[in-house]
């Protein structure tokens, strides 16, 4: 019990709440890791208490229903414990999976850091399919009335968040982007060209293994668009649009699989989120919040690891396993093993920084 009150007054200096949620939340973050996966019956029985299971169970059941939650507070634990300074790179994108017929569908906000995404802020888009406009915007106002529109140093994101009206938004408040979009989207070579050109038409003599980026401004119906595009070595063309003329604009793209990094280790390489048995909007706003505590802590772990006793390279070149599960790993063998020095990992969650944040004061 000493270890639940060790971590629950670490993260009560970020969420402020009452010591009843505290408690519960620092006990889930345990449980989760303990047992492996994000069914709230097994983390239960993880508690770290004298009460029943059943008691434990119920205690997760009031967390996730008896108060109102809004997962942009998430900034303050990032920006505390991890170093994101001047302009950002910001991933747009989708996770999703299937609970019987129900759609479970979380649009996620995240930070490029470094090979992987830290997350932010999200949304339960409570149906399957892509996201609307007024959704994005609204996931895009959280961060900037969190962060200031200054630190958007660019929006990322694939071929699902495009539309002229997303684009027109974006580029009326200054925030640049670059999004991939489909090679036969229709573009025009002055505003009142009648007989637009599909994008693929401009990149025609690229040759395989080349990419290129267009000084030509372009028009997307009446937006002012830069094409840069690359071809595989197979013949495959990626299209991105950008509001400016950017040469990094192809290699600023490629930063967004870091948010697939992510998804990996949040469901089958780590904490397996689509165990969950949740379905309500809310509630699997909050799970997601529970893991992606779980999700930093490993990671920092995994780093101060790696930087001690560095991951295998295998013949290929990439390594035996990745960062947040080499961190994951150590976290859930202390634990198991009630390790007497569990303690030691509870300064990688300790703020080092103190920030204000344009919406809120966080110290």
């Amino acid at each position: 019990m000493q270890h639940i009150n060790e971590l629950s007054s670490i993260l009560n200096q970020f969420f402020n709440w009452n010591k009843a949620r505290i408690t519960c939340l620092a006990q889930m973050v345990r449980g989760i890791i303990a047992v492996k996966t994000v069914n709230l019956t097994q983390v239960a029985l993880a508690f770290s208490t004298k009460a029943s299971s059943a008691s434990s169970y119920r205690r997760i059941q009031r967390f996730f229903k008896d108060f109102d939650f809004d997962p942009s507070i998430m900034c303050a634990l990032v920006f505390s414990l991890f170093s994101l300074e001047g302009s950002l790179t910001v991933l747009m994108d989708r996770t999703n999976w299937k609970l019987g017929k129900m759609h479970l569908n979380l649009l996620v906000i995240s930070i490029a850091y470094y090979g992987v995404s830290i997350p932010v802020f999200w949304i339960n888009l409570n149906r399957g399919g892509s996201s609307s406009t007024d959704q994005r915007i609204f996931c895009i106002l959280k961060i900037v009335y969190k962060l200031g529109k200054s630190s958007i140093g660019c929006v990322v994101g694939d071929r699902e968040f495009i539309g002229k009206e997303w684009f027109l938004w974006l580029i009326e408040n200054k925030i640049d982007f670059v999004f991939r979009i489909k090679s036969n989207t229709l573009v025009k070579t002055c505003s009142n060209d009648r007989f637009p050109s599909p994008a693929y038409s401009f990149f025609r003599k690229l040759k395989n293994k080349r990419k290129k980026s267009l000084k030509q401004k372009l028009w997307i119906g009446n937006l002012v668009i830069y094409l840069s595009a690359s071809r595989s070595r197979t013949g495959d063309l990626l299209v991105v649009a950008t509001p400016r003329f950017n040469r990094r604009a192809l290699k600023i793209y490629k930063i967004r699989w870091q948010i697939e990094n992510l998804f990996s280790s949040l469901k089958s390489k780590g904490f397996n989120l689509e165990d969950t048995h949740l379905t309500e909007k809310k509630k699997v706003e909050k799970l997601f919040f529970v893991l992606v505590i779980a999700f930093c802590w490993s990671y920092l772990v995994g780093v101060e690891r790696n930087n001690k006793t560095k991951i295998p390279i295998k013949t290929h070149g990439r390594m035996s396993q990745n960062i947040i599960r080499y961190g994951y790993d150590s976290l859930r063998k202390a634990v198991l093993q009630s390790h007497v020095h569990f303690s030691r990992f509870y300064r990688f969650l300790k703020p080092h920084k103190i920030f204000e944040f344009i919406g809120d004061l966080y110290v």
